[in-house]
């Protein structure tokens, strides 16, 4: 059983409205919560937020009846700090037992006694439930909040930049000989968990898994010989001796896969060891003929990280050719007020590639929006007279040398405008990379780096917020002066 908010607070609980936060703060926590405070202040609000995360977290769950659970305030308010501050759960868990001002905004604080204490593990299992496309759904409703309180009206945003930037993965630099190595360690590894949770010893005739550590120092003791460049160029019977050896570990775990698919077809160790068994062969067969036989591999065939194979390679441009950033682009656009409208995390595409349906995207959520800029990144002559049929005022400036036609499209005084006003954008990426929107480093795959974005970009939004309503605190304590 879970609840929006605790409804029948006791007669000591503190209330979320009567926080006090010190305006003159510069840090991320009071600006967060001053900002979750308006949202608590203002039920309409609140009731859809809560109400989205219920349906994406409350799925299954009977509301009349069960041990209550942790309330879908407390875990937009717990995973909202977190992003905020790139904490980890350890800290999260501390603040809120120990940090007064989040405990009453969870709603479990009081004058005269502790009410509940967190513990790190309901907060792990809990906070990060929340997808991507609920993320979308809640910030369109802080953009709305936002807009309210800092435009003085029921204001639309009539103007957006947008730009591209590389969300990191932890990951390693990746080496495909050191890829091998941890692939095959990882396929051994999970075959003699499988061996042993089915009970394989039992049912079939395969030898045991008794020498799993000499399994594992011998893997190694081979890869250590070839593990640089150098040592691969000097030592080709070596390269031949590692390949050897990683064919003879995964063929021994594929012949386990076998027995497991006749006698456990419906085991969810099959499907895990068959992407597992995938990727090592892949990179056997990557290391192969690159160092056998001299064939250049195209990166569109590379796998850069075994735990988060969507990450990407990608040049940081011509001012800077050999500089690399191992990640996922997303492309951000942003309000006049600092607020981020709207976000798309590109796979596999490019900036070029995604430039009208950029458009398209942002004008079926903010009809109102008029001009729309980008940087060079996103220009094509066809983006152009696509986009030029969608908005009054695009701003796409062109690459390369310039038309006469170009030079006069770019020499407007909107179009001068709205390009110093997109540097502002710079800014806001990198208030998003202090937020948490510099690096991913949950797992999940593709869903958690991008419930992880979504995050990042609705605190960092909380944040514009809770900095303008704590400005306007400071006017009013001066005024009261």
């Amino acid at each position: 059983m879970r609840n929006l908010w605790w409804k029948d607070p006791t007669l000591f609980t503190v209330p979320i409205e009567d926080i006090l936060i010190d305006s003159d703060s510069r840090d991320h926590i009071p600006r967060v919560l001053r900002a979750l405070q308006a949202i608590w202040m203002r039920p309409e609000i609140r009731d859809r937020i809560l109400t989205i995360i219920q349906g994406q977290v409350g799925k299954g769950i009977r509301q009349d009846t069960g041990r209550p659970g942790m309330t879908y305030w407390s875990i937009l308010v717990l995973l909202l700090l977190k992003q905020s501050m790139k904490a980890t759960f350890d800290l999260v868990t501390e603040l809120s037992n120990q940090h007064k001002n989040l405990r009453i905004m969870l709603q479990v604080e009081t004058e005269y006694k502790d009410e509940l204490r967190f513990k790190r593990q309901t907060i792990t299992q809990n906070v990060g439930l929340i997808s991507e496309a609920s993320w979308q759904q809640i910030n369109e409703i802080v953009v709305e909040m936002g807009y309210n309180l800092m435009a003085n009206s029921k204001a639309t945003p009539e103007q957006g930049s947008c730009d591209s930037y590389v969300v990191e993965t932890n990951v390693r630099f990746p080496t495909d000989v050191r890829l091998l190595h941890d692939a095959t360690w990882k396929l051994l590894r999970r075959s003699y968990k499988a061996w042993k949770v089915l009970e394989l010893r039992q049912v079939c005739s395969l030898k045991g898994w008794r020498q799993l550590a000499h399994l594992r120092k011998s893997l190694y003791a081979a890869y250590l010989v070839v593990s640089t460049t150098r040592k691969c160029r000097s030592n080709p019977d070596a390269v031949l001796s590692y390949l050897d050896l990683c064919m003879l570990r995964i063929n021994k775990c594929l012949i386990q896969l076998e027995w497991i698919q006749k006698r456990f077809p419906d085991s969810e160790w099959v499907q895990e060891l068959q992407i597992l068994s995938e990727q090592a062969l892949k990179l056997h067969d990557q290391v192969r003929r690159r160092l056998v036989e001299g064939e250049d591999i195209p990166n569109a065939e590379k796998i850069y990280s075994l735990h988060a194979p969507h990450t990407r390679w990608i040049r940081k441009g011509k001012s800077r050719p050999k500089e690399v950033e191992l990640g996922v682009p997303v492309t951000i656009c942003q309000s006049p007020l600092g607020l981020i409208l709207w976000w798309k995390i590109m796979w596999t595409e490019v900036d070029v590639a995604i430039t009208e349906e950029v458009v398209r995207k942002i004008l079926d959520r903010y009809p109102t929006i008029h001009t729309l800029s980008f940087d060079r990144g996103f220009s094509s002559k066809e983006n152009l007279e696509a986009i030029q049929s969608l908005l009054p005022h695009p701003i796409l400036p062109k690459k390369g040398r310039l038309s006469k036609a170009d030079r006069e499209r770019q020499s407007t005084p909107e179009f001068k405008k709205a390009r110093k006003q997109h540097v502002l954008i710079e800014s806001r990426i990198n208030c998003l990379e202090h937020h948490g929107g510099d690096r991913v480093r949950t797992k999940g795959g593709k869903d958690g780096f991008a419930r992880t974005v979504g995050a990042s970009i609705v605190a960092t939004n909380l944040c514009q917020i809770g900095r303008f309503l704590m400005a306007q605190d400071r006017e009013q304590l001066r005024k009261a002066a």
